[in-house]
């Protein structure tokens, strides 16, 4: 049984007969505007999950204001009532 090591890129999913083939290969156009896209996609993705998390928060946040002013509507009706002979 024979053990071969393998070398393959991720944008082609092409594979190379040496590393030195591969480096090669990552340095063309093809490659890079692939990394770029790549990275693209990922900021995109990353930006997305960031701002459900602010509006979710935001919502949370909304909700905990609406909560407190019923509470201390509520508060000020119990002190009215207790203060009343």
């Amino acid at each position: 049984m024979e053990v071969a090591q393998i070398f393959t890129c991720e944008c082609s999913k092409r594979t190379y007969p040496s590393n030195q083939s591969l480096k090669a290969h990552r340095r063309t156009k093809m490659h890079h505007n692939w990394e770029n896209g790549r990275e693209l996609r990922i900021l995109k993705k990353d930006m997305t999950i960031r701002d459900n998390t602010i509006l979710k928060l935001e919502g949370r946040v909304d909700t905990l204001l609406d909560l407190n002013n019923e509470l201390l509507t509520h508060i000020r009706e119990l002190k009215q009532a207790s203060s009343l002979p």
